[in-house]
């Protein structure tokens, strides 16, 4: 819309199957260009170039719930535009904003994450997000045993130790799997990893 001509609609967009509960704009690095990315009920977070008359530049899944949230942030790596998006699936997802892809790093929490945003202070890139707070490093992330740990997934945490996930490896934040599943009160896990020889007295990262 363009609000200095009355709210005339420039771009109608079609795609989603459900409301569209987010919204963010950010620049194509390339053309300087904007895009927009916008996160639905259809639990899919979709790309945009408004400079090609709207045109879908990507579709991001993986969500298993409603996008609630998205913000666009530089990789303070790379320089690289990646855009973020929370869930109601209680997860924090990053993405590649220019490349589009599976997500590049995918956060549980315990809790639907309704808003956030990634900012930068001293200490380095963060991101907040409702009431809580958190560091967020794009280059590493979350391991597929730990986020399974986090859900409680039973059958999944057999699977990936059946195939030789680390039981022991920590996360980025120093979690190891049998933490996070003492952590969540999910015994079936532990039982699981503790036959799996997980150790029982590894210290967390200070």
């Amino acid at each position: 819309y363009d609000p200095l001509a009355g709210g005339e609609a420039l771009l109608v967009l079609e795609g989603h199957t459900e409301s569209v509960e987010a919204l963010t704009v950010f620049e194509d690095p390339a053309t300087g260009g904007l895009r927009l990315a916008s996160g639905s009920d259809d639990n899919s977070v979709r790309v945009w170039d408004l400079a090609a008359g709207g045109a879908v530049l990507f579709v991001l899944e993986g969500h298993t719930e409603f996008v609630c949230a998205l913000t666009a942030f530089a990789d303070p790596a790379t320089g690289e535009t990646r855009l973020a998006s929370g869930s109601l699936d209680k997860t924090l997802r990053v993405w590649d904003a220019n490349k589009g892809g599976a997500a590049l790093r995918v956060v549980a929490f315990d809790d639907t994450v309704w808003a956030l945003t990634v900012g930068r202070d001293t200490s380095g890139h963060f991101v907040a997000f409702g009431k809580r707070w958190g560091e967020l490093r794009v280059e590493s992330g979350t391991t597929p045993l730990t986020l399974a740990c986090y859900q409680g997934d039973v059958a999944a945490i057999s699977d990936l130790v059946q195939q030789g996930a680390g039981v022991d490896q920590e996360d980025s934040d120093g979690y190891t799997p049998l933490f996070v599943a003492s952590l969540k009160g999910h015994v079936d896990v532990v039982r699981v990893l503790l036959d799996a020889g997980a150790a029982v007295d590894k210290h967390l990262l200070q």
